[in-house]
């Protein structure tokens, strides 16, 4: 039975699968922020730039006078928000536009969830110390598969790299994308 939509290279082992995913995370735990910094500093020198005498709205990407993308400012829109309740409050009451809202209170629907038991002889949601019968309360039984976590191991994280960078793993990540290594200019 399939949980998901992708369809794993069936020529590896589970164990081979889950190095691949270990590294291809740790490798994202490495480069996620060197990325982000990179690609945030156009944003702050661009915010910067808006806020100078020349008010710059936009900047092109380019790569050998070809722009590849372009990042521009965007600007909140005007909109109208309640700035004083009480009297727009009076304003709806004048106009007949008030209405009381009636809900159960929230402490109470979280007491009864805390208390809430399933009675299995009678298949239904019971108070756990008075044994009244909650209505309104289903029973979503547990048990099945919600998704798959990873947690690293002591030093786990530092052995993985360095597997990584002595390329004892480069069968394993042929097909992973890395960032090239940079060249002299």
């Amino acid at each position: 039975m399939s949980h998901d939509s992708t369809t794993p290279d069936t020529d590896l082992s589970l164990g081979e699968h889950a190095i691949i995913a270990a590294a291809t995370k740790l490798l994202g735990e490495h480069i996620a922020p060197v990325l982000s910094a990179k690609t945030d500093a156009p944003r702050a020198l661009l915010l910067d730039a808006y806020d100078s005498p020349d008010a710059t709205k936009s900047v092109d990407a380019k790569v050998d006078g070809v722009a590849v993308g372009t990042y521009t400012v965007a600007l909140t829109r005007p909109k109208f928000q309640i700035g004083d309740m009480g009297a727009f409050e009076a304003l709806a009451t004048e106009h007949g536009e008030m209405e009381i809202i009636v809900r159960v209170r929230p402490a109470f629907v979280e007491a009864m969830l805390k208390a809430a038991a399933w009675d299995k002889s009678t298949g239904t949601v019971v108070h756990k110390q008075t044994g009244e019968i909650l209505p309104g309360i289903t029973y979503v039984p547990g048990g099945t598969p919600k998704g798959v976590t990873f947690s690293w191991k002591t030093d786990g994280k530092d052995t993985l790299y360095e597997a990584i960078q002595a390329g004892k793993l480069n069968r394993l990540l042929r097909d992973v994308p890395m960032l090239p290594a940079p060249t002299g200019e």
